[in-house]
């Protein structure tokens, strides 16, 4: 692990069993027959249109099967502590039923009736625990759920509903969002987000952030992220009320304890996620109604506060990428040739592909082409590096085939991976980086900016599909990093043959048959719930680069014609010759 990960507070240990978000797309299960039906208005508020799910409650005469179908359909509506969703429930299980105890999200019913009894099998898409986190559920997994139902005033009424919430996919889409909560990542300077799922008609919507945030982070990212909020604070009135277009926070006596540094990054955890909220903008703090005081910032707080917590968009960052054999740069104007970084007598040597350059420590590193190796030297001279290898460049023989990479972390390590085991290099040498579980083949790798996170191209039987996983810093002394928690980002895989981060919640993927006269699939994906958006296609797209304020860069062409491409307006532009591009920080 390097220095920069250590000597700070950590989350508690955990390996966590894959966990994910996903699209939650698709059709809603709407009634067929009887007297129950559900209706959909789209309504207009403050932040914007919504669609508002208007269920009606059980007709007379309504028979078992109907009222499970009623109350199904109505369980999407949230208003009134789901109140028209009660109404097909007895009163005794109305009073005990809890909906807010966790979601699963279904596709595909089937009902089946038996008399009073009523019999629910679907395929499982995935679960929202009672935190928002939203895990997909295995290809595999089923529901099976039964209600019990009983004559209730000469009506039929479910006597024994199951627990929580069963929701379409479709209506989940519909009646919920996913919004990012704030941890502390590498260093604790650094803001890592992590979704959490909503209802978007709920007026305590700034509540449940909240309470989110207190709770600690889901358990695939624990090892990988502290927070600042004192283990057990609670919010000292349970409801965060908006005034204003200001959210208001007040915290029990626990946090009164912690120094001036903590409060800070307790106070931009807080803001940086209520105003991720539609219609908040600025946030007050205080602890047992006294103002929480935070060094450099006075209330009401804004995100602006506190933007020093995330990767900053802002920051010099140069394009690269490998042509004939050598690292250029470019300007990313056809006029304009791209500038070599590596010298041409060392093409001749060590023909260089895949370059990852990081101007700001003056070093890059590149995969030397037909080999199962990487090279790493110097910007300024391109001579080598500092140690035993002045004077020539280094070269680190890769266990395996199937080198891909590297790629800069935030850190200031190289990533790749090489016969499906993944590696860090730096000038110390190659190590390799534990996965729990053990068994997962990684073909790509891209750290995402906060350090925290890595995207993760993996062998899967049918196809390479993507993957996320934490990056601990829980790992033993022994292990240098690990990666934990892997886990899907969307249930339908994208066969993904290029991944690169645009930013600290989503990803630039190239998907599908790649060759110089196919049309990949090329999309955003959002790794806090799983939605896709797809990009222009590009004929013979080979890999995609992105960083945060800048746009998107593919490589496309034959081998020996390598052109970069830059996505603007929604169009690709030719920008210059290469192949492989790459974002680097700082400036030749």
């Amino acid at each position: 692990m390097s220095d920069d990960r250590r000597g700070t507070r950590r989350a508690p240990a955990g390996i966590a069993a894959a966990l994910a978000a996903t699209a939650l797309l698709g059709c809603t299960f709407v009634p067929t027959s009887g007297p129950v039906v559900e209706g959909r208005t789209v309504v207009t508020g403050g932040s914007g249109s919504v669609v508002r799910v208007i269920a009606r409650p059980p007709t007379p005469g309504a028979t078992p099967e109907d009222i499970v179908r009623g109350f199904l359909a109505a369980s999407a509506s949230s208003e009134d502590d789901f109140a028209v969703a009660r109404s097909f429930l007895t009163p005794q299980a109305a009073e005990r039923w809890r909906p807010t105890s966790g979601i699963r999200v279904y596709d595909t019913p089937v009902l089946s009736a038996d008399s009073s009894l009523v019999r629910l099998a679907a395929a499982l898409i995935a679960t929202v625990d009672p935190a928002g986190h939203l895990t997909i559920a295995p290809t595999d997994a089923a529901i099976e759920a039964s209600f019990g139902l009983v004559r209730s005033t000469g009506e039929w009424r479910i006597a024994d509903p199951p627990t929580g919430l069963l929701l379409t996919r479709g209506d989940l889409a519909r009646g919920y969002r996913t919004l990012p909560a704030w941890y502390l990542g590498v260093g604790d300077d650094v803001l890592v987000p992590t979704g959490v799922t909503i209802p978007i008609t709920a007026a305590g919507g700034a509540t449940v952030l909240a309470r989110s945030l207190l709770a600690g982070p889901p358990q695939w990212l624990a090892p990988a992220v502290r927070t600042a909020i004192p283990e057990g604070t609670r919010l000292s009135i349970d409801a965060v009320p908006i005034i204003e277009s200001t959210a208001q926070v007040d915290l029990d006596r626990g946090v009164l304890g912690i120094d001036p540094a903590s409060r800070r990054l307790l106070a931009g955890q807080l803001v940086t996620t209520l105003t991720g909220l539609p219609g908040v903008t600025a946030v007050r703090v205080s602890v047992a109604g006294q103002p929480l005081l935070v060094p450099g910032a006075s209330e009401p707080f804004t995100a602006a506060d506190f933007a020093d917590l995330l990767p900053d968009p802002g920051a010099p960052t140069s394009l690269v990428a490998s042509l004939n054999g050598q690292i250029v740069t470019t300007a990313g104007d056809p006029a304009v040739s791209p500038r070599p970084v590596t010298p041409a007598r060392l093409a001749r040597r060590l023909p260089l592909t895949s370059p990852a350059v990081d101007f700001t420590r003056g070093r890059w590193a590149a995969k030397v082409a037909g080999r199962p190796a990487v090279a790493l030297g110097s910007t300024g001279s391109a001579s080598g590096l500092p140690g035993p290898g002045r004077g020539a460049e280094v070269v680190i023989a890769l266990p395996g085939g199937g080198v891909r990479g590297p790629v800069l972390g935030p850190d200031g390590r190289f990533w790749l991976t090489g016969g499906g085991a993944v590696y860090t290099v730096d000038e110390r040498g190659l190590a390799e980086v534990a996965l729990a579980p053990a068994a997962t083949e990684v073909l790509a790798v891209a750290p995402s900016p906060d350090g925290a996170r890595v995207a993760l191209i993996v062998r899967g039987p049918s196809g390479d599909v993507l993957r996320l996983a934490a990056l601990s810093t829980t790992a033993a002394p022994e292990v240098q990093s690990l990666l934990t928690g892997v886990r899907p980002i969307a249930r339908d895989p994208l066969r993904v043959a290029s991944v690169a981060w645009r930013d600290a919640t989503s990803l630039v993927v190239i998907a599908g048959t790649v060759g110089p006269t196919e049309v990949p699939t090329m999309a955003v994906v959002n790794v806090l719930d799983g939605s896709v958006r797809s990009l222009p296609g590009l004929i013979g797209a080979r890999s995609i680069t992105a960083a945060a304020g800048h746009p998107v860069i593919a490589a496309s062409g034959e081998e020996a014609q390598p052109i970069l491409q830059r996505l603007s307006e929604n169009r690709w532009q030719v920008i210059s010759q290469g192949s492989a591009p790459a974002y680097a920080p700082g400036t030749p």
